[in-house]
């Protein structure tokens, strides 16, 4: 799924990627993942891979 509606992603999804710029962003399992952590990784300038506490999954 592809989309820009946060709360729609976080209600459907078990796992989260976040992409920007052709990098991967972010990697979240859907554990109480909220909205801010997800925006956070969509506007980081690394290319970090994240899971929910800064760990890869």
């Amino acid at each position: 799924m592809v989309s820009s509606e946060l709360a729609e992603v976080l209600g459907v999804s078990d796992r989260v990627l976040v992409i920007g710029e052709g990098q991967l962003r972010g990697d979240f399992v859907n554990q109480d993942l909220t909205q801010e952590q997800v925006l956070a990784a969509a506007l980081s300038q690394s290319g970090g891979h994240d899971n929910n506490d800064w760990k890869t999954a």
